[in-house]
């Protein structure tokens, strides 16, 4: 077993076979468990593949990292792999497309959901209802959900309005339930 300082080790380490298995700290205090996928000792970039961490993920997925080894805190060899390992499967381009395209969108929708110049406690709001409800926004600093029901600041029930009756009971005892989970919340901090 290898250990030492990331930086000495990545001089020194002509070569890091895929199938070695690794430990290492990054800057961020981040400890990296797994097997070497690929390792380039011109670049100091070495590429490991861990178990997933995604929740929901399916079992036997995995991730793979690249790390630059300069950039490391700790870096430890725990088993030398052998030159002569299995050829990597092949990526599924499209898969990888489609979840990039919904990544990117999930990023973009969360960015739609920050109000601008809004109460924390209304954004907050805004946040719980967004649980049960796809289609809210901001229309300035109101919020609007289904295009049915309209909550101004401060954003209590009586500062609802709606045209649809049914939208509006079910909406109303959302806002209902929040704020006594926030009053719960606030009696059991002190």
């Amino acid at each position: 077993m290898a250990t030492g300082d990331p930086r000495a080790m990545a001089r020194e380490a002509k070569d890091i076979p895929p199938g070695s298995l690794v430990a290492c700290v990054t800057r961020f205090g981040e400890k990296i468990e797994g097997e070497v996928v690929a390792f380039d000792y011109a670049s100091k970039f070495i590429v490991i593949k861990t178990p997933t961490e995604t929740k929901g993920a399916r079992k036997g997925n995995q991730d793979v990292r690249m790390l630059n080894m300069t950039c490391l805190q700790k870096f430890n060899i725990i088993d030398m792999g052998s030159a002569t390992q299995n050829p990597l499967p092949p990526l599924d381009l499209d898969k990888i497309d489609k979840r990039i395209k919904a990544n990117k969108l999930e990023k973009s929708q969360a960015i739609g959901r920050v109000g601008v110049g809004v109460t924390p406690e209304g954004q907050k709001l805004f946040d719980t209802i967004a649980k049960t409800f796809s289609e809210i926004s901001w229309k300035d600093k109101d919020i609007v959900v289904m295009d049915r029901v309209t909550i101004v600041p401060p954003y209590k029930v009586g500062n609802m309005s709606g045209h649809d009756e049914r939208s509006f009971t079910y909406i109303k005892e959302i806002v209902k339930k929040h704020y006594e989970q926030q009053e719960q919340t606030d009696s059991s901090a002190k």
